[in-house]
């Protein structure tokens, strides 16, 4: 499947694949599907929102680019808000020691950061990878010569 290349479908393409691919490993981050229905939607908003802002400036500014300068782009993107991300999160409250708490911040952030990379390589690898011909869907020009009205 190939779909048009916009920046809106390229953030939309990402922001889903990553948010599905995010919530399944806070399954095994948790280890507790409760809890990872818990926290995980919140947790989710909180990386995910700027993530989908920025790949729509990015995509806007790289749209004229190559699909792997794009695929760049978004890397740079999951993983600059990834670093960040941690500074935004608080530890959870169950938890007993401040080493802990980190451990799980780290775990959560890099779970942030495959997934965003994965979606990135499926998005643009699979769903928008280059064509070697036009596709015609697209073709927005007319077929047939339009005849030019003559002057008197």
């Amino acid at each position: 499947m190939r779909l048009r290349q916009s920046p809106m479908i390229e953030a939309s393409a990402l922001m889903g694949i990553t948010l599905i691919l995010f919530l399944l490993g806070l399954c095994f981050v948790y280890g507790n599907l409760t809890q990872m229905l818990s926290s995980g939607p919140i947790l989710a908003a909180l990386l995910l929102f700027p993530s989908y802002v920025l790949w729509l400036i990015f995509g806007r500014v790289t749209r004229d680019a190559k699909v792997s300068t794009r695929f760049l782009a978004s890397i740079g993107v999951t993983l600059a808000i990834a670093a960040f991300g941690a500074l935004l999160m608080q530890p959870p409250t169950d938890v007993a020691n401040a080493q802990q708490a980190v451990w799980i911040i780290t775990q959560i952030v890099v779970d942030f950061a495959l997934s965003g990379v994965i979606a990135s390589a499926i998005t643009f690898g699979v769903l928008l990878r280059e064509s070697k011909k036009p596709d015609a869907s697209l073709i927005t020009k007319p077929l047939t010569q339009t005849q030019r009205k003559k002057g008197k």
